[in-house]
């Protein structure tokens, strides 16, 4: 990523990196190395699924706050899924628990509503509820593993969408 910001005439320490990502804690990494390796560090845009029109235009507003003077910010949008060691899409097995659990939890939740054809609990979770209103409108197959894998490939082109409904440039 360095390279594409200095093709900009920014360098890695003028930047600030705005990561919309999910909560999960398999996305740490992601936010070690950001906070690390770029001097301004990051400023979290983070959401369920990662989509970066949750947030809302008050927290880009509040990011620009934070951007070095004369310097620039990159905005990740990095929706996730995780794979267990056999290979299922939408599991990952985690430190101290004795099964697989749910990852991205939220893109599976969706997905296993859908396939069920069972209402899912949105009432009191917006994010959720964006997340389940964009996913329902969507063909996604029935097979759960082919499934979490569509839905996360339709989550991340969602979320480059609105990354361009919003004004952010970004680059595949």
């Amino acid at each position: 990523m360095d390279s594409e910001i200095e093709k900009t005439g920014f360098s890695p320490d003028q930047t600030l990196i705005g990561l919309c990502v999910c909560r999960d804690d398999n996305d740490r990494e992601i936010r070690r190395e950001c906070l690390f390796r770029y001097k301004a560090g990051y400023f979290s845009l983070e959401t369920l699924a990662g989509i970066p029109s949750l947030p809302g235009i008050t927290a880009y507003k509040a990011m620009a706050h934070h951007v070095p003077e004369e310097g620039m910010a990159v905005v990740l949008v990095l929706p996730h899924i995780g794979i267990s060691k056999n290979g299922v899409f939408g599991e990952v097995e985690r430190i101290g628990q004795n099964k697989p659990s749910p990852d991205c939890g939220a893109i599976v939740g969706c997905v296993k509503s859908i396939i069920n054809s069972e209402p899912a609990e949105t009432s009191d979770n917006p994010e959720f509820c964006r997340l389940m209103d964009f996913l329902s409108k969507q063909n996604i197959p029935s097979n759960f593993s082919s499934a979490v894998l569509e839905a996360t490939e339709r989550v991340y082109s969602f979320a480059v969408s609105e990354s361009d409904r919003k004004g952010i440039n970004h680059q595949d």
